[in-house]
This record gives structure tokens, sequence and C-alpha cells, in this order.
């Protein structure tokens, strides 16, 4: 094998490194979601507001009792804005 073939083999190394560590990152973005939603009995539904555009509503119970609430078009920002709002 010359040093160019070496150099290509890793350079598509490189970029499929690349790819699985944001894909990981990416998993881990969701188990932390999943795992805030499980442990605050998070209702997350979504709903179809004007001209049929998604909504996603996110529901819970706060540490004094009460009922909150986050909306957004795109489902992982209502959990954050939750997330966030707590």
């Amino acid at each position: 094998m010359t040093i160019d073939d070496w150099r290509a083999r890793y350079d598509g190394l490189s970029a499929e490194v690349g790819r699985l560590r944001a894909e990981v990152e990416r998993l881990r973005e969701d188990a932390a979601r999943a795992r805030w939603c499980e442990e605050n009995d998070a209702d997350v539904v979504v709903h179809r507001g004007n001209n049929y555009d998604p909504i996603w509503t996110v529901v819970w119970i706060d540490g004094d009792g009460n009922e909150r609430m986050r909306q957004d078009s795109n489902r992982n920002a209502a959990i954050d804005a939750a997330r966030g709002g707590k």
C-alpha cells in the first residue's frame, strides 16, 4: 500500500468517525429528553394547528404541584423548552 492509499483510507475513516460521533451525541440528547420526560411524568403530544402545521405540547407538574406547559412546532424544541423552564 502506498502513502496515498493510506491517506485515502484514513480520510474515509476519519469522516466516518466524525459521523458516528455526531450520531452518538444525537442519541445522548434524545436519551436526556426521554429521561427528563420519564422523571417528570411529562405528556408529549402533537396536534394540528392552523394550516395543519404540527404543534408539539409538553405538559408536566412542577415541584410546587403546578401544571406547566410548553409548545413548539418541533418536538425536541418543545421538550428542551420544558426542561429549561422547569
